[in-house]
């Protein structure tokens, strides 16, 4: 379960960083998420990049990854698995507005970052 904290998700299980910045060091690369626009209506994009290398999905790694959007009060309200494409559309036209933690999960890495997502109407 999420909770937020001055600003901030946080999460008691597994391997869970919290953070404004969304990047993960993989074998001295880092691996860039961009959450836009936030705060968002009706739609946010996730981007996953790799600085210098390029796109991760297209740079010869497993990069397949998954989201979770998760309410305030801990509850999962939309995800999406096996997400190969470096940009990832999510619809929140279903959604109330709020906060909410967009938890990332890299499945090469067994991690997961988590940002915080506002949803206007």
């Amino acid at each position: 379960m999420g909770t937020e904290s001055g600003g901030m998700w946080s999460y008691a299980q597994g391997d869970t960083s919290v953070t404004d910045e969304l990047s993960i060091e993989e074998y001295g690369t880092t691996i860039d998420f961009n959450v836009y626009p936030n705060p968002a209506n009706e739609t946010f994009y996730i981007q996953l990049e790799n600085g210098e290398q390029g796109n991760y999905l297209s740079a010869g790694r497993r990069g397949k990854y998954s989201y979770e959007l998760i309410d305030q009060i801990g509850r999962c309200v939309k995800k999406q698995d096996n997400i190969y494409s470096s940009t990832t559309t999510v619809n929140t036209s279903a959604l109330e507005r709020g906060v909410y933690g967009l938890k990332i999960n890299i499945a090469s890495q067994h991690h997961q970052l988590v940002k915080k997502i506002v949803i206007e109407k």
